[in-house]
Protein backbone atom coordinates (compact mmCIF):
# COMPACT_ATOMS: atom_id res chain seq x y z
CA UNK A 1 0.00 0.00 0.00
CA UNK A 2 2.87 2.50 0.89
CA UNK A 3 4.45 2.16 -2.87
CA UNK A 4 0.95 2.85 -4.58
CA UNK A 5 0.46 6.02 -2.44
CA UNK A 6 3.80 7.22 -3.59
CA UNK A 7 3.32 6.31 -6.88
CA UNK A 8 0.02 7.79 -7.05
CA UNK A 9 0.91 10.96 -5.57
CA UNK A 10 3.98 11.06 -8.36
CA UNK A 11 1.68 10.24 -11.19
CA UNK A 12 -1.72 11.98 -10.67
CA UNK A 13 -0.99 14.93 -11.20
CA UNK A 14 0.86 14.55 -15.01
CA UNK A 15 -2.47 12.16 -16.06
CA UNK A 16 -4.47 15.17 -14.87
CA UNK A 17 -3.12 17.71 -16.90
CA UNK A 18 -2.51 15.28 -19.62
CA UNK A 19 -6.62 14.68 -19.62
CA UNK A 20 -7.70 18.54 -19.48
CA UNK A 21 -5.35 19.70 -22.69
CA UNK A 22 -7.54 19.02 -25.39
CA UNK A 23 -6.27 16.45 -28.18
CA UNK A 24 -6.07 19.18 -31.05
CA UNK A 25 -4.20 21.80 -28.67
CA UNK A 26 -1.30 22.60 -31.08
CA UNK A 27 -3.74 22.87 -34.22
CA UNK A 28 -2.85 25.86 -36.41
CA UNK A 29 -3.81 27.84 -39.67
CA UNK A 30 -1.94 28.59 -42.24
CA UNK A 31 -1.68 29.30 -45.96
CA UNK A 32 -0.78 26.72 -48.01
CA UNK A 33 2.64 28.36 -49.23
CA UNK A 34 4.03 28.23 -45.01
CA UNK A 35 3.38 24.32 -44.97
CA UNK A 36 6.71 23.31 -45.80
CA UNK A 37 7.75 24.15 -42.50
CA UNK A 38 5.98 21.96 -40.48
CA UNK A 39 5.23 19.01 -43.01
CA UNK A 40 8.31 17.21 -44.40
CA UNK A 41 8.77 14.25 -47.32
CA UNK A 42 8.30 11.25 -45.25
CA UNK A 43 5.80 12.36 -42.79
CA UNK A 44 2.82 10.28 -42.17
CA UNK A 45 0.07 12.73 -42.93
CA UNK A 46 -4.01 12.19 -43.12
CA UNK A 47 -5.49 15.13 -44.88
CA UNK A 48 -9.12 16.62 -45.90
CA UNK A 49 -10.12 17.73 -49.08
CA UNK A 50 -12.28 20.29 -49.45
CA UNK A 51 -14.67 17.78 -50.11
CA UNK A 52 -14.72 16.27 -47.00
CA UNK A 53 -12.84 13.09 -47.98
CA UNK A 54 -10.31 11.71 -46.33
CA UNK A 55 -6.27 9.99 -47.56
CA UNK A 56 -4.11 8.82 -45.43
CA UNK A 57 -0.71 8.68 -46.58
CA UNK A 58 3.08 9.18 -46.44
CA UNK A 59 4.44 12.77 -48.28
CA UNK A 60 7.09 12.54 -50.99
CA UNK A 61 6.80 15.83 -51.90
CA UNK A 62 5.45 19.00 -51.20
CA UNK A 63 5.99 22.49 -53.27
CA UNK A 64 4.37 25.65 -52.72
CA UNK A 65 1.29 24.71 -54.72
CA UNK A 66 0.32 21.20 -54.42
CA UNK A 67 1.38 18.11 -51.78
CA UNK A 68 2.16 15.00 -53.36
CA UNK A 69 1.68 11.66 -51.33
CA UNK A 70 2.36 7.73 -51.72
CA UNK A 71 -1.28 6.17 -50.69
CA UNK A 72 -1.01 2.07 -50.84
CA UNK A 73 1.96 2.31 -53.55
CA UNK A 74 0.25 5.03 -55.63
CA UNK A 75 1.19 8.85 -56.06
CA UNK A 76 -1.37 11.12 -55.83
CA UNK A 77 -1.08 14.66 -56.22
CA UNK A 78 -2.84 17.56 -54.54
CA UNK A 79 -3.26 20.91 -55.48
CA UNK A 80 -3.63 23.83 -53.59
CA UNK A 81 -7.36 24.61 -53.63
CA UNK A 82 -8.39 20.45 -52.56
CA UNK A 83 -6.37 20.99 -49.33
CA UNK A 84 -7.97 21.96 -46.18
CA UNK A 85 -6.77 20.05 -43.12
CA UNK A 86 -3.70 18.31 -42.63
CA UNK A 87 -3.11 15.89 -39.45
CA UNK A 88 0.62 15.28 -39.17
CA UNK A 89 0.52 11.70 -37.34
CA UNK A 90 3.25 11.24 -34.31
CA UNK A 91 4.92 8.34 -33.25
CA UNK A 92 3.71 7.23 -29.67
CA UNK A 93 7.59 6.08 -28.98
CA UNK A 94 8.93 9.34 -28.25
CA UNK A 95 6.12 9.70 -25.04
CA UNK A 96 6.83 5.84 -24.14
CA UNK A 97 10.40 6.63 -23.81
CA UNK A 98 9.96 9.89 -22.40
CA UNK A 99 7.84 8.37 -19.92
CA UNK A 100 10.01 5.70 -19.21
CA UNK A 101 13.25 7.73 -18.54
CA UNK A 102 10.94 10.09 -16.48
CA UNK A 103 9.65 6.73 -14.30
CA UNK A 104 12.88 5.35 -14.20
CA UNK A 105 14.91 8.35 -12.36
CA UNK A 106 12.15 9.06 -9.28
CA UNK A 107 12.07 4.96 -9.06
CA UNK A 108 15.62 5.01 -8.48
CA UNK A 109 15.62 7.54 -6.44
CA UNK A 110 13.45 6.19 -3.96
CA UNK A 111 13.23 2.76 -4.13
CA UNK A 112 16.84 2.02 -2.27
CA UNK A 113 15.48 3.10 1.13
CA UNK A 114 12.83 0.29 1.04
CA UNK A 115 12.79 -1.87 4.08
CA UNK A 116 14.16 -5.61 2.74
CA UNK A 117 15.30 -4.58 -0.52
CA UNK A 118 18.83 -5.99 -0.24
CA UNK A 119 20.31 -3.39 -3.31
CA UNK A 120 18.10 -4.44 -5.64
CA UNK A 121 15.25 -1.47 -4.83
CA UNK A 122 16.91 0.96 -7.07
CA UNK A 123 16.22 -2.24 -10.25
CA UNK A 124 12.73 -2.73 -8.74
CA UNK A 125 11.71 0.45 -8.03
CA UNK A 126 12.92 2.00 -11.66
CA UNK A 127 11.50 -0.58 -13.13
CA UNK A 128 7.99 -0.37 -11.58
CA UNK A 129 7.71 3.24 -12.30
CA UNK A 130 9.67 3.36 -15.69
CA UNK A 131 7.06 0.89 -16.86
CA UNK A 132 4.06 2.93 -15.47
CA UNK A 133 5.75 6.25 -16.67
CA UNK A 134 5.87 4.73 -20.40
CA UNK A 135 2.52 3.57 -20.06
CA UNK A 136 1.16 7.16 -18.63
CA UNK A 137 3.75 8.36 -21.48
CA UNK A 138 1.94 6.57 -24.52
CA UNK A 139 -1.80 7.65 -22.94
CA UNK A 140 -0.23 11.85 -22.46
CA UNK A 141 1.52 11.22 -26.18
CA UNK A 142 -1.69 9.77 -27.74
CA UNK A 143 -3.49 12.68 -26.65
CA UNK A 144 -2.05 15.44 -28.98
CA UNK A 145 -2.22 15.34 -32.93
CA UNK A 146 -0.46 18.18 -34.65
CA UNK A 147 -3.41 19.48 -36.81
CA UNK A 148 -3.41 21.96 -39.18
CA UNK A 149 -6.11 24.07 -41.00
CA UNK A 150 -4.88 25.05 -44.29
CA UNK A 151 -6.67 28.51 -44.91
CA UNK A 152 -8.25 28.71 -48.17
CA UNK A 153 -6.16 29.93 -51.07
CA UNK A 154 -6.87 33.39 -51.95
CA UNK A 155 -8.44 34.44 -49.22
CA UNK A 156 -11.62 37.08 -49.26
CA UNK A 157 -13.23 38.45 -52.63
CA UNK A 158 -14.63 41.60 -53.24
CA UNK A 159 -16.59 42.35 -55.98
CA UNK A 160 -18.39 45.66 -57.23
CA UNK A 161 -20.99 45.35 -60.12
CA UNK A 162 -22.68 48.19 -61.14
CA UNK A 163 -26.43 48.34 -61.49
CA UNK A 164 -27.98 50.44 -64.56
CA UNK A 165 -31.18 51.50 -65.75
CA UNK A 166 -33.47 54.15 -67.20
CA UNK A 167 -34.90 54.59 -63.79
CA UNK A 168 -32.18 53.26 -61.36
CA UNK A 169 -28.63 53.78 -60.67
CA UNK A 170 -27.03 51.48 -57.56
CA UNK A 171 -24.08 49.53 -57.14
CA UNK A 172 -23.95 45.61 -55.71
CA UNK A 173 -21.19 44.87 -52.82
CA UNK A 174 -20.41 41.24 -51.96
CA UNK A 175 -17.82 40.00 -49.79
CA UNK A 176 -17.33 36.52 -49.82
CA UNK A 177 -14.71 34.57 -47.29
Amino acid sequence: MFLFARFARLVTPLVLIGALVPADARAQTIPFAELSGRVKPGDSVSITGADGRRTKGRVTELTASSLTLRVNDERRTFPEATVRKIVVEDSLLNGALIGFAAGFVPGAVLFPYMPDSEGSGILIGGALFAGAGAAIGLVIDGLFHRSITVSPPHGATFTVSPVLSPDRQAMLVSIRF
